[in-house]
């Protein structure tokens, strides 16, 4: 009998005890279930963050290069229409003969002066410090007369051709004596010629004849 009390007294001094040590494990579980919950939401948020930095980066970065291109390729376009529309005779001035029905451009720097001799006939003289050049319908062949080719002493090279004018350079003797020409459609009969110094001692060099060239370039007839 003695040994039956003292057994319930004993389970009944444990009862208390279990049932703290359950309280602790419970609350012991729930603070693990906490703290792994907090580690896990604190990982997502990083992660959230991170692609969210990630999105933006890339968002910008394609920002940034669509913007690029296109200023590029609106400076690139700008720049070709400029390019394309810019006039090559900016600067210069426009000499012409109402009679001659010819009009060519200069260069700013050169004197232009027309003659109208009647209502069909005139000249235009063009003069630099350079250059003479001549332009009329009066009569005049070259400077070798109308066959130069046919003489022994002249012979002749060609200077500049177009749909409207050409021009050759005139010999006589191996000396250079004249760059001359005419038109090929109408009016018909207008020549063209061209001196410059030194013209039987030295060649033009690539800027004069470039110059010469563009002039020519220019001409317009009718």
């Amino acid at each position: 009998m003695e040994k039956q009390e003292k057994m319930g007294d004993i389970k009944s001094r444990q009862n208390p005890v279990m049932i703290v040590v359950a309280i602790v494990l419970v609350l012991i579980f729930i603070g693990l279930v906490a703290y792994v919950s907090y580690q896990l939401g604190k990982d997502t948020g990083k992660s959230e963050k991170s692609d969210s930095d990630t999105i933006t980066t890339a968002t910008e970065s394609t920002s940034s290069t669509v913007t690029s291109s296109t200023t590029e390729s609106t400076s690139s376009t700008v720049t070709s229409k400029t390019s394309d529309t810019a006039d090559p005779y900016e600067g210069w001035k426009t000499c012409s003969s109402k009679n001659l029905k010819v009009s060519l451009k200069i260069p700013s720097s050169f004197s232009c002066e027309t003659e109208e001799v009647d209502t069909l006939n005139g000249t235009i003289a063009i003069s630099s410090d350079t250059y003479d050049i001549r332009i009329s319908n009066l009569g005049r062949g070259p400077y070798c007369g109308d066959t130069p080719d046919s003489q022994e002493d002249c012979r002749t090279e060609i200077f500049y051709s177009s749909e409207l004018i050409g021009l050759s350079t005139y010999y006589w003797k191996d000396e250079r004596k004249e760059i001359y020409g005419a038109t090929k459609v109408a009016p018909s009969g207008t020549w063209f010629s061209i001196e410059y110094d030194d013209i039987e001692t030295r060649e033009l060099t690539n800027l004069e004849s470039k110059e010469i060239r563009k002039i020519l370039d220019s001409v317009e007839l009718g």
